[in-house]
């Protein structure tokens, strides 16, 4: 299947820019894959990815990729659109929250893949973000 330059654009456009670390509270916008958050033991952030679900293109936890979940306690939040002023809009890009806290310490490492639920093979992006809840 042919992947359209704008499709292609747009999964590189997700890894472009720097996560902050923080510990607890506040919105992380995740768009460089491979960052750290500290977290304390009930502490949260909520990790923001860039998506646009009318492509069919969706952010999922891969369990199977990931490590030490126990550690962690990992939620979907729903869909932000990116369409004025949050406003939703058809068709317009946005951002998959996740939110995600500290149950135990330890080192974890959460795998999210964007891809399209009905197609195999290898997800359009990969985005991995390591918590150390302490």
């Amino acid at each position: 299947m042919a992947v359209s330059r704008l499709q292609q654009c747009l999964v590189f456009a997700l890894f472009v820019g720097a996560m902050a670390r923080g510990v607890c509270g506040g919105a992380v916008r995740a768009q460089t894959s491979g960052e750290t958050l500290d977290l304390t033991i009930g502490g949260s952030a909520i990790v923001e990815l860039a998506e646009n679900p009318s492509t069919g293109y969706s952010w999922s936890l891969s369990a199977a990729e990931s490590s030490n979940l126990r550690a962690l306690v990992i939620s979907a939040e729903g869909f932000k659109s990116g369409g004025g002023n949050g406003a939703p809009l058809i068709g317009a890009p946005g951002v998959a929250q996740f939110k995600i806290e500290g149950r135990k310490s330890g080192a974890a490492r959460a795998m999210f893949v964007y891809s399209r639920p009905w197609e195999h093979g290898a997800p359009a992006g990969r985005h991995v973000v390591t918590v150390k809840v302490r």
